[in-house]
């Protein structure tokens, strides 16, 4: 009928330049009006989705961020696993749609009472626990104790001790241990499965909310921290077995031994002689591996432009940093697993934006280019300053020499070799089909 409201397209951009394959939210009102035939019903609502090619598409609905008018179908929130291309768009459309038709989730995800699970990995949270069981393929990831939260005694400076004696480097006089206080199961598969966590300890408390999606390699994990401790640190204790780990810097990555707190970038591996543990987070970048344990540190709340070693009661009138609500999101995956991607789409997601509907040039689906091999990173892509042509940076983050490719608007180009580590940029230009590239020096830019 001429009244019926149409579907909602949705423009997803991957803004970067390998391909995005795995869980993507659509939220949007699928009329301007409360829809009258499902009011106190509106899990009945016939929902449909379609991809790029405008095919349906299976789905999983999940509850909406807002909770106004629970009992009105008006609004609704999905998850659904896509793919978007490298340097690419997608559009994809959700509506109300009478007889809609759903496909079945293949290797569906799972979650029952306080567990959830799939193809890669199972978690596991208890009341009265100190940490949250992570299994990859049955074996304990994050060692038998789980993943933890611990409060570090922290008695120095906004510096540290400035003598840098080893006491200050190696913080591990635990104040407690924190335990699970509630657990809830929020989402029961198909598509994704999502466990919340309650952690307390004392007047501070920590919310996480474990996820899992069907075929993705990571366990992810949001965070939200209240935090009211005084000459105290909060850390992430993730026993994981190993001695050594290479941690994500700028410019690079380097591998160090146990060797009390260091700075650490978005990722790091640890070496355990199996297969290994990686994590990456979008806050998170001091780390201390110490017998086995990798801790990151979430909080330190000590004195502001203080550098003076005293305990938490001395001078309660100062105030101290990082107290109050904390967020951060983090993954967990084994060892062996493309962390330094992951990390980027962690700290980069996809814009996803709700458009009106209009006709284009374009499809509903495109790329704009892509970099190869797997080992380089994207710095820059940009217009030359001469106006003659476009530069593209990258560096190489895996350790060992690359043949830089790259697929420009549908044109696939050799670039050159990049050394371990080594950063290199070329200035592209020519006309659609005579498309080249030179090697250049930043200076040319």
């Amino acid at each position: 009928p001429a009244d019926h409201p149409a579907a909602t397209p949705f423009l997803v951009w991957n803004p970067h330049p390998y391909l995005y394959q795995g869980p993507l939210e659509l939220e949007a009102c699928l009329d301007h009006r409360p829809i009258a035939a499902y009011a106190g019903r509106p899990d009945s609502l016939p929902l449909e989705v379609r991809g790029p090619d405008r095919r349906p598409m299976p789905f999983q609905v999940i509850a909406t961020e807002h909770a106004s008018f629970p009992s009105l179908a008006w609004r609704k929130r999905i998850v659904v696993n896509v793919k978007i291309p490298p340097w690419g768009w997608s559009v994809f459309t959700m509506g109300w749609r009478e007889g809609a038709w759903r496909p079945r989730v293949a290797d569906p995800v799972k979650g029952a009472g306080h567990t959830i699970r799939n193809g890669r990995f199972r978690i596991r949270a208890r009341n009265g626990a100190r940490g949250v069981d992570v299994f990859l393929r049955g074996r304990p990831l994050c060692g038998q104790g789980g993943l933890q939260l611990a409060a570090v005694d922290d008695k120095f400076g906004s510096w540290g001790d400035e003598n840098e004696t080893p006491p200050s480097a190696q913080r591990n006089e635990i104040k407690g241990y924190w335990k699970i206080t509630d657990v809830h199961l929020l989402e029961s598969g198909p598509e994704r499965c999502a466990l919340w966590v309650r952690f307390s300890h004392g007047r501070s408390r920590a919310d996480l909310t474990f996820t899992l999606a069907r075929g993705r390699a990571a366990a992810d994990v949001q965070a939200r921290i209240f935090w009211s401790e005084r000459s105290a640190r909060l850390k992430l204790i993730m026993p994981c077995g190993g001695n050594a780990a290479e941690y994500d810097v700028p410019g690079g990555a380097v591998r160090r031994a146990s060797c009390g707190e260091v700075p650490g970038g978005r990722w790091v591996r640890v070496e355990n002689g199996g297969a290994g543990f990686g994590f990456a987070s979008d806050a998170l970048y001091g780390f201390n591996l110490c017998q086995g344990v990798l801790e990151a540190s979430i909080a330190r709340s000590s004195r502001y432009a203080d550098t003076r070693t005293m305990p938490a009661s001395a001078e309660p009138w100062r105030p101290a940093m990082d107290l109050g609500e904390l967020q951060f999101r983090f993954l967990l995956a084994g060892g062996d697993a493309p962390l330094a991607r992951q990390a980027e789409f962690l700290e980069q997601p996809l814009p996803v934006m709700p458009l009106p509907a209009a006709t284009g040039s374009l499809g509903r689906a495109g790329s704009l280019g892509q970099l190869l091999p797997a080992g380089l990173q994207l710095l820059a892509v940009k217009p030359a300053c001469n106006g003659r042509g476009w530069i593209i940076r990258v560096r190489e983050i895996a350790g060992r020499p690359a043949r830089a490719r790259l697929v420009w608007m549908g044109e696939p180009l050799a670039l050159g070799r990049v050394g371990p580590y080594q950063f290199a940029s070329w200035r592209i230009g020519g006309r659609p089909g005579h498309v080249g590239a030179r090697k250049c020096m930043i200076t040319e830019d």
